[in-house]
């Protein structure tokens, strides 16, 4: 099995925002109308070479990722996500930080969110 945990932080509306600090995002139900920290996620069965297994597939319904400790190196936190059918996920983390630069508009898919991605400065 394989689990993503997505959080993240903004504003609506906002020209920009300061990066994450420690505390709890949240899986949202709804959009957010003001400041906000959310968690988002995905999970699926896993073959050879990661590959998606079909039929594998299994949505976040609820639950909250924490950062205890956000430094340049690591990043120290856990993830406690509920899936469809009744599945769940927690685990405690003390990871290194690494390099990436990607386009994350590109990569997330909300459907109940709208969403503008502002390029940071």
């Amino acid at each position: 099995r394989a689990v993503l945990g997505v959080a993240v932080q903004g504003e609506p509306g906002a020209g920009g925002i300061a990066g994450a600090t420690p505390g709890t995002f949240t899986v949202m139900a709804n959009p957010p109308t003001g400041p906000f920290r959310a968690a988002a996620g995905t999970g699926g069965k896993v073959g050879p070479a990661c590959a998606a297994v079909s039929g594998g597939h299994a949505d976040v319904t609820g639950g909250s990722i924490t950062l205890t400790s956000i430094a340049s190196d690591r990043v120290v936190g856990s993830v406690d996500l509920q899936f469809e059918g009744n599945q769940a996920f927690s685990w405690s983390f003390d990871v290194a930080t690494c390099p990436l630069s990607m386009d994350l508009c590109q990569k997330l898919t909300w459907p109940c969110f709208d969403y503008t991605c502002v390029p940071a400065p």
